[in-house]
């Protein structure tokens, strides 16, 4: 088991983003809404509810695989997968008070539960316990004040049957009563994001693969039966402790300003600052901050992104914190609303313009005006020599006609852009 872990575990990140008295990291919790919801009354401690695996109980057909299901009466409940199937679903919502056991009606060797690609919300006073292998891709977990997650396989020790994977997972704990139990757990990190946990409110880490002593740091505690607790903990030390990370739109200089401070630095070298445009998948770096290095106190810090998508939308930004020894730890991610550039009333915008040749962006500014046509450009040198480039992804031709421009003189150019009766004309000053 260890071996696999270890095979899987080569480049992943885990952060544990401290929750300091002036301000906690601990993101708010995304809208999550259900599709289906759970009417039955809960039972009790010794005799759960149990969980029909078909529409009986649901105010809706028995969640789908994408489905988000939602349990609305207090008391408890079990959930159990049985022969070989796995249930797959896309999240949970537990209302206060509810109580819900996810399990599997045997002893199996698939997983009980798979919930890719939604969110879960353990409200207060709400418990959420994994009682058996169940496996998590690209989830967003919100534990609200008095809610609680536990990881604790009632099969510990046999096989994978006390494996919880977690694959681009992230668990928000809105403050120090919001709670994460590891029992009888093997936690399983996979991909290049593995877990990432915002809002502990601990401090003590292990030392030589050693946990703390107790079995709690925080708001986070586990068992002798918990493999792998230190890589929660502290896949290292962190060097940076944080005290806020925000960003805002100037619409007078149409920019958004970017924020952040620390409390500490131990050998910090430098922060990068990283931006994706509509979703939180592809990231961009915009530039580095020289860090502090060392310091006891606090230190502020900020950032102008200059060069916003004229079409407007949602950008999220991060920060990298670098480390003198190439290491390095992830914030928070925040989001910015940005409305588009109204300037003028072409379906398409250049920038920047001027460019040194360091980046250019093709930006389709009405986002009605292309209707799966490809985009066909000519470049019309100042010497008059055309080239031409065709295709469906503006960004790549961003990127090819940029290319062009470096290995040709500067001056100013004139982009011709065609996408199946539409026509416009741009001049570009490379300079």
């Amino acid at each position: 088991m260890q071996l696999r872990f270890c095979a899987l575990l080569f480049y992943v990140i885990v952060v544990i983003v401290l929750a300091f008295p002036l301000e906690s990291l601990a993101q708010d919790c995304p809208t999550c809404t259900a599709t289906t919801s759970n009417t039955q009354s809960g039972g009790t401690l010794a005799s759960p509810r149990a969980v029909s695996n078909n529409n009986t109980g649901w105010n809706a057909n028995f969640p789908v695989i994408t489905g988000i299901s939602r349990f609305v009466n207090p008391g408890y409940y079990r959930w159990t997968a049985g022969g070989n199937n796995t249930i797959q679903i896309g999240g949970l919502i537990l209302e206060s008070g509810v109580t819900l056991i996810l399990d599997r009606s045997n002893d199996g060797i698939s997983e009980a539960f798979n919930i890719i690609g939604g969110c879960i919300v353990v409200k207060n006073n709400a418990v959420l316990d994994f009682r058996y292998f169940t496996a998590m891709e690209s989830v967003n977990i919100c534990v609200e004040p008095g809610g609680k997650v536990i990881f604790d396989s009632r099969r510990g020790g046999a096989g994978v049957r006390d494996d919880f994977t977690f694959d681009d997972v992230v668990i928000n704990l809105q403050d120090p009563t919001a709670t994460l139990e590891f029992g009888d757990a093997d936690i399983q990190l996979l991909g290049e994001e593995g877990l990432l946990i915002n809002g502990w409110s601990g401090g003590n880490i292990c030392e030589d693969d050693v946990p703390p002593p107790g079995g709690v740091s925080g708001n986070i505690s586990w068992d002798s039966g918990t493999i792998n607790i230190c890589e929660v903990l502290n896949l290292r030390v962190l060097p940076v402790e944080w005290l806020y990370f925000n960003a805002g739109f100037q619409a007078t200089e149409r920019q958004v300003r970017i924020e952040w401070g620390t409390a500490k630095e131990w050998e910090s070298s430098h922060f990068e600052v990283l931006r994706s445009i509509g979703n939180i998948r592809e990231w961009e770096s915009l530039g580095d901050v020289n860090a502090m290095g060392w310091s006891d106190g606090p230190v502020d810090y900020n950032f102008t992104d200059t060069q916003l998508p004229l079409a407007g939308g949602v950008v999220y930004y991060q920060l990298r914190q670098v480390d003198l020894d190439g290491k390095f730890s992830m914030s928070k991610i925040v989001s910015v609303r940005i409305p588009p550039n109204q300037k003028n009333s072409k379906s398409w915008g250049i920038y920047p313009n001027p460019t040194n040749g360091d980046q250019l962006k093709i930006d389709l500014l009405k986002l009605e005006g292309l209707r799966n046509e490809r985009i066909q450009i000519k470049l019309i040198h100042p010497n008059g020599v055309i080239k031409n480039f065709d295709g469906i992804n503006s960004d790549l031709l961003s990127g090819d006609i940029l290319s062009h421009l470096k290995i040709n003189s500067k001056g100013v150019y004139v982009l011709l852009i065609s996408t199946g009766i539409e026509m416009e004309y741009h001049r570009l000053l490379y300079k």
